[in-house]
């Protein structure tokens, strides 16, 4: 019996169609707020199977085989993932551990496969590199700076050449053609949060990131921040012409995946409702940490800074998750659209005889799988510095030097880190910015 070795390949043919749709999806409009986008594509969101209706053999061999259990088990000890029990358990899920894990983590939880012929990634670089009104620009270089000042000593200052040189590299870093393959395999260049909020862009829909604050060691002990945690929200978009349901993701050890719900089953004589969870649990996710204190919504202008609570609303589906003596919380619902049953994979996997499935995990076919621990090829791989950003490494030392800090860790290898609009309604406008 052959053994499947992503979602994708329990139905190829479904794959096929996927990427397809999704090319003939991609739109390039240069009156649009973001010229180079992704049409109604992106309004999707992929289940799991309830696999708590299913037997016990084939339901371990399904979560060993889906879950990316490192992750999983990493995030929930910190308290970051599930702490909330009145909110739907989210499953990390594995992708393959090329580089292109950002684009994998998206594509996997909007339609169940991965990134694999780089449509996404492609479709994030051409908006990059034309970036016609400099809005994106603008908005990464004004985080930049903040970040850059929060530097010990007085802050990083760059001369108008350094920034031009930074820029160029954030282009760069987002090319969909491969680097310093490994064993044979397409690896990709590291992805920074910029990128995720280019993407948000692109998708027109938010993305939230959970992520621990510091990137750590086997031990446990801190090495350097990490920034990529928090809501991205398309904010060079019009709210009405943005999907309102996130795509989910969690970070960890450089790597991304997608952090997805079961599939709502019918009851026997009711709506339908997920039978593996207790009927008051909300389909949605936490907007606040375990601490109540709300995720950063990041790459915000001045003028939005203070509005973080209204553009919440409008990007998102709010509701208020009671927590008991504690009050209540501020959640985003999850339960958009299903991905179509001509395109969905939940019957396929379903259906698959699971005996004799052994440990092996979502990755397209010979692709390097993520692993816990050491290094991969994957996000933040390249140009890791104490800042947590992936800047130009002689840029860095230089400045470093200036401000007397000791010299960063030396530069690993490079690695890797859609809101729809019917295309026959024609394409959106700008928000004006």
């Amino acid at each position: 019996m052959v053994h499947p070795t992503s979602i994708a390949s329990f139905n190829w043919g479904k794959n096929d169609q996927i990427q397809t749709r999704l090319r003939r999806d991609l739109q390039t409009d240069q009156r649009a707020a973001q010229p180079h986008h992704v049409g109604g594509m992106c309004q999707f969101t992929f289940r799991l199977p309830p696999i708590m209706n299913v037997n016990p053999a084939m339901r371990v061999a399904m979560a060993e085989f889906l879950t990316d259990r490192p992750i999983q088990r990493t995030l929930e000890d910190a308290r970051l993932l599930n702490w909330c029990l009145q909110t739907v358990k989210l499953t990390a899920v594995q992708t393959t551990g090329d580089g292109n894990c950002l684009l994998h983590a998206v594509a996997m939880y909007m339609w169940g496969v991965q990134d694999t012929e780089c449509v996404l990634r492609r479709q994030l670089y051409n908006a990059i590199w034309a970036d016609p009104h400099g809005v994106l620009r603008e908005r990464w270089e004004r985080q930049r700076r903040m970040r850059n000042a929060s530097y010990p000593g007085g802050g990083l200052q760059y001369t108008p050449e350094e920034w031009a040189r930074e820029w160029q590299l954030m282009v760069s870093m987002a090319t969909p053609e491969p680097a310093n393959p490994v064993s044979g395999q397409h690896c990709y260049r590291s992805l920074e949060e910029f990128h995720v909020f280019t993407l948000a862009n692109i998708l027109r829909r938010p993305i939230i990131i959970i992520a621990d604050l510091v990137h750590r060691n086997v031990e446990g002990h801190s090495l350097a921040p990490v920034h990529f945690g928090g809501i991205y929200l398309p904010l060079l978009w019009r709210p009405q012409l943005c999907v309102r349901y996130p795509v989910v993701l969690a970070f960890h050890n450089q790597h991304f995946t997608p952090l997805m719900a079961e599939e709502a089953v019918p009851a026997p004589n009711g709506p339908a409702s997920s039978q593996s969870m207790p009927p008051a649990q909300e389909q949605a996710i936490p907007l606040t940490g375990r601490d109540l204190q709300l995720l950063q919504v990041q790459y915000l202008q001045p003028r939005e800074e203070n509005r973080v609570m209204e553009l919440l609303r409008q990007y998102l589906h709010i509701v208020e998750v009671p927590l008991g003596d504690d009050g209540r919380v501020p959640a985003a619902l999850i339960d958009g659209p299903s991905v179509p049953a001509e395109l969905n994979f939940i019957t396929d996997l379903l259906q698959h005889d699971w005996s004799g499935q052994g440990a092996g995990g979502v990755g397209e076919a010979g692709a390097p799988q993520a692993e816990a621990t050491g290094s991969r090829c994957s996000q933040g791989a390249e140009g890791l510095s104490v800042s947590g950003q992936h800047q130009d490494q002689s840029l860095l030392a230089d400045k470093l030097q200036q401000i007397g800090l000791a010299n960063p860790p030396p530069n690993p290898s490079p690695a890797s880190s859609s809101n729809p609009a019917d295309p026959s309604q024609g394409s959106p406008q700008a928000m004006p910015q």
